[in-house]
């Protein structure tokens, strides 16, 4: 077992424990914030997503395809008894002679084993035992011995049962590259869900503020009103205000729990066990700026990225299919040979298989046939396609490796502008958290309105929230980059599906 897997098991296991724990506490006393880690996300995804669960049973099914197709070389043994019966009338020239009816009655067997070798040989080892019982006597006959057939051209290291062989292997490679697409593809949709997540979870928080600050003000423009420093007006105008900030809370406690319904449904796969569970993300959010380096970006990209292995991989699958097509244009040209040891005129059954064994008897040929089509123009047209797919494939592959770089190009280019969002956003919010420090004080002087605070809390809420989208979209876009690059698994240390040990 790898080093690492025990150690992720065993978080696993706490982790799971934790949140069954949570979940009968919740049961019990409603929903609490059960804090959960992206690491803990991701490997609960990786036992429990059913998309995942359901992609590793087709590498499993391309194995039992590979092994049907080997299933060619397996021998087959054959076995057979027969018996023979003949009967002929009498008859003569004359009367006076008369020849007797006679019968004839034979026993026969044969067994023998017959295959394919890899090299395109055919074989089969057997023998045949029969006794003849007529007028004349009875008489037994019998064969041991092995024939061969060579192929030279046509089938010659490449035959029916090797090219099945070859490319049901070819097939569980790529089985094995898709399920690593569909591992990078979930470890990215988890993360975006958790950072996600966290955006929903803030932006409550800062909704929740801002209807403390409108309360605030409303109080204070109340103690104002009561001593006529201010109209009824500006107390109306902060109750409406609140109502406005209830209504935008209301929407952000539905964003979080759709986010919450979102990872829910990626990391677990019994979403009624665990739908009372209320994950909090406990993950701290970035703001190290980025280190991008675009060549080595692309070459990492043009190395890793799995659909690219795939393609590299159904390549050399068509290029299997190609030398095999070309392999069908060829003449048949066979070396043929047999040898054994026979019994010709024994007694018995015994008596042959006796003389068999003294091996008295030796046989043995050796020869080549030859078989030429006239035309043979299906197999050259066959042959002539399958070089023309192979083209489109390499074109394909060109074409796909372009668009990878162009991909990797615009995450890197998401990245440096998210992450100058993010400090415009956070010198923005400072900016308007100052600005309505200032208004504050100049109400309470009696030199500002209650209008002008409203507008800026409004800013500052704004503000906050917006800082917060742009520190989780920088989060989002440094992972895709990486999963751009096909470093996804690396960067957030996940085991892939290829390098896990058997349990």
């Amino acid at each position: 077992m790898n080093d690492n897997t025990v150690p992720r098991m065993c978080r696993f296991l706490i982790c799971s424990l934790w949140i069954v724990c949570r979940c009968a506490a919740a049961a019990a006393s409603g929903p609490a914030p059960t804090p959960i880690s992206l690491a803990e996300c991701l490997e609960m995804a990786l036992v429990n997503n059913l998309e995942l669960q359901n992609e590793r049973i087709n590498p499993e099914i391309s194995r039992e395809d590979q092994t049907i197709a080997r299933a060619g070389y397996d021998p087959s043994f054959r076995v057979s008894a027969q018996h023979y019966y003949e009967e002929t009338s009498g008859g003569g020239t004359n009367a006076d002679s008369v020849n007797p009816t006679s019968r004839t009655e034979t026993d026969s067997f044969q067994a023998s084993v017959a295959g394919t070798g890899p090299l395109g040989l055919k074989y089969e080892v057997g023998g045949t035992l029969s006794e003849t019982e007529s007028p004349y006597g009875e008489r037994a006959r019998g064969t041991f011995g092995v024939t061969l057939t060579q192929p030279l051209l046509k089938n010659f290291l490449l035959d029916d049962v090797s090219y099945n062989t070859r490319i049901a292997e070819n097939r569980v490679a790529g089985a094995s590259i898709q399920l690593e697409t569909t591992l990078q593809s979930l470890v990215t949709r988890v993360a975006a869900a958790y950072y996600a997540l966290c955006y929903t979870r803030e932006n409550v928080r800062v909704q929740t503020e801002g209807i403390a600050l409108a309360r605030q003000l409303k109080d204070d423009n109340r103690r104002r009103v009561e001593i006529g420093a201010m109209t009824p007006l500006d107390e109306s105008q902060a109750e409406s205000q609140i109502a406005a900030r209830e209504a935008d809370l209301s929407n952000a406690k539905m964003a979080y729990a759709t986010a919450q319904n979102l990872l829910k449904s990626l990391i677990y796969s019994d979403y009624m066990a665990m739908q009372a569970v209320l994950l909090d993300p406990s993950d701290p959010l970035s703001d190290a700026p980025p280190s991008l380096d675009p060549q080595a970006s692309w070459k990492r990209a043009l190395q890793s990225r799995p659909e690219l292995i795939k393609k590299r991989i159904d390549i050399e699958g068509m290029g299997i299919t190609v030398r095999y097509l070309k392999n069908r244009v060829l003449p048949e040209l066979d070396l043929i040979g047999s040898a054994g040891f026979a019994a010709s005129d024994a007694d018995s059954f015994q008596d042959a298989f006796s003389d068999i064994a003294d091996a008295d008897e030796p046989y043995w040929s050796a020869g080549i046939q030859i078989s030429v089509p006239l035309n043979n123009g299906a197999a050259r047209a066959k042959y002539r396609q399958g070089k023309l797919q192979a083209e489109q494939n390499l074109i394909a592959l060109k074409k796909q490796e372009q668009a990878v770089l162009i991909e990797v190009d615009e995450a890197i280019q998401r990245v440096r502008t998210r992450y100058d969002r993010m400090l415009s956003t956070r010198q923005s919010r400072a900016y308007a958290e100052q600005s309505l420090d200032a208004e504050q004080k100049k109400m309470k002087s009696g030199n500002s309105t209650s209008f002008v605070v409203l507008q800026l809390q409004r800013d500052l809420i704004a503000a906050r929230a917006e800082e917060i989208g742009a520190l989780v979209d920088y989060q989002v876009a440094r992972i895709e980059l990486r999963r751009a690059e096909g470093g996804i698994l690396q960067s957030l240390n996940v085991l892939p599906e290829s390098d896990k040990a058997p349990q």
